[in-house]
């Protein structure tokens, strides 16, 4: 027995970094038959897999965040929501890489 009470490492859990939402803007820019582009503004964006106008029905983030220029860490990621949303000042649900839930942000159309 070692006397200083040494044992077996385990794993207590993982780091997950949240990304911050400052911003989100939905455009008129049409996206395949029934969605439109939008955007969000933050940090730590490139966590974001999925977004959508509730829990469990998101699509796809196809894109990168971009940095804005001179503001570092601030960055835009491009998104595509389904129109209609379901209704005025509806909040964005995001899923983070590997969830299968969404998460309601502070953040609305």
């Amino acid at each position: 027995m070692d006397p200083e009470g040494s044992s077996d490492p385990f794993s207590l859990g993982r780091v997950i970094r949240i990304p911050r939402l400052e911003r989100f803007t939905l455009t008129s820019e049409k996206v395949g038959d029934a969605s439109y582009a939008g955007s969000v503004e933050g940090s730590d964006l490139d966590v974001i897999e999925k977004a959508g106008w509730d829990g469990t029905n998101g699509l796809p983030v196809d894109s990168i965040p971009t940095p804005v220029p001179g503001e570092h860490p601030r960055q835009t990621l491009r998104l595509a929501l389904p129109w209609p949303a379901p209704g005025p000042h509806a909040p964005l649900y995001i899923w983070l890489r590997g969830e299968s839930q969404g998460r309601k942000t502070s953040v609305a159309y």
